[in-house]
This record gives C-alpha cells, sequence and structure tokens, in this order.
C-alpha cells in the first residue's frame, strides 16, 4: 500500500481502509515534527545557555573593565592630583623665593641708597671743606702778595728815599759855603746846575 506525500495533497475523499494508515501516518509526522522541535528546543536552551554564559561572562568583563576604568581613572586623578599639588607646592616655593628675594632686593636696595647717600654726604663734606681750605689758601695768598707787594712798595720807596736822601747830602757837601756865595764868579745857569751832583757819592765819578 502506498503512502501519500502528503494528507493535504489528496482528495477530501477517502475510504474506511486508507483512514488507518492514513492517520498512523499524520502521527509519525507529529512524532517527528515533535521531536525535531524538541530536539531544536534543546538546541535553542543549550544556545541560550550558552548565550547566558557568554553574557554573563560580559557582565563579569564588564564589570572587572569597569572597575579597571575606575580604579585607572582614580589612579590618574590621584596622580594628576599628586602633580597639582607637586606644581602648586613648586609654585609656592617659587613665589616664596621671589618674595625673599624681592624682600632681600629691597633691603639691599635700601642699604646701597644709605651707603650711597653717606659716602655723598662724605664727599660733599670733603668737597666743601676743599673749598674752604682753598678758599683759605688763596685768602692767605693773596694776603701774602698783598704784603709782599706791599712791603716791596715800602721798601723801594724807602730805598728810593734814603737813596735821595744821601744824593742830597752829597749835593750839599759839594755846595761852597752860604758865606762865600756872594764872591763866586757869574756863571750861566747851566754851569750852576752843572755843578749840582745828583749821584750817591760810591757811584759819583768826581767825588770818586
Amino acid at each position: 500500500m502506498s503512502i501519500p506525500s502528503s494528507p493535504r495533497s489528496r482528495k477530501a475523499t477517502i475510504t474506511s481502509t486508507e483512514r488507518p494508515a492514513l492517520l498512523q501516518y499524520e502521527m509519525k509526522l507529529c512524532r517527528d515534527e515533535a521531536l525535531a522541535l524538541n530536539k531544536s528546543n534543546t538546541q535553542l536552551e543549550h544556545d541560550c545557555g550558552e548565550l547566558r554564559k557568554q553574557l554573563q561572562e560580559l557582565k563579569s568583563q564588564i564589570k572587572i573593565e569597569s572597575r579597571k576604568r575606575k580604579n585607572f581613572i582614580a589612579g590618574k586623578e590621584n596622580e594628576n592630583q599628586t602633580k597639582i599639588d607637586e606644581l602648586n607646592n613648586e609654585f609656592a616655593q617659587e613665589r616664596n623665593a621671589i618674595l625673599s628675594n624681592r624682600s632681600e632686593f629691597i633691603q639691599k636696595a635700601q642699604k646701597d641708597i644709605q651707603t650711597n647717600f653717606i659716602d655723598f654726604q662724605n664727599l660733599r663734606d670733603e668737597t666743601v671743606n676743599m673749598i674752604k681750605e682753598q678758599q683759605l689758601y688763596i685768602r692767605n695768598q693773596a694776603s701774602q702778595v698783598h704784603k709782599n707787594v706791599a712791603f716791596y712798595i715800602e721798601s723801594n720807596t724807602l730805598t728810593n728815599l734814603d737813596r735821595l736822601e744821601r744824593s742830597l747830602e752829597h749835593t750839599l757837601t759839594l755846595l761852597p759855603s752860604i758865606s762865600s756865595l756872594d764872591e763866586l764868579p757869574s756863571k750861566d745857569s747851566n754851569e750852576v746846575e752843572e755843578s749840582f751832583c745828583f749821584e750817591l757819592p760810591e757811584q759819583c765819578e768826581t767825588c770818586i
């Protein structure tokens, strides 16, 4: 007895003798489909289990990676904070050094200014004293020159007066006595003038 390929391909009229075989065939098909579905379901359950396992592993891996990332970020934050703290400390040290150097520079500048001012005062005092000494020296020199000029003038005046007095005395020695003036022969005025000697005795050739 031949079994049709599909009950749906047959006509609607089925004889009473063909019905049991057809039912068995349909039951076999149903069992095969149920086995196939069961096998497929088992495979699906296995695949779902594998997927759940992989999902769980992925979740665990994600948690691990997230923890690592958090730890890395925390470490980087700590490192960055450490670097920031180091930079702040360096900045504070440099600032303190600059302020210290600034204070030292200001103090040194003030000391230099005071020293320079004292040196200027000393130099000014020395200059004033030097000017006073020069003025005193000039006054002394002028006074000495004045004294020398006065002494020279006085000496020359006394010398000239002395020479004039000696010359007059010498001339008077050459003149005749007053009683014999009338007995002198009459002479010209030139001759009388020539008889007077106005030279010093040691310089008069006639007297010598």
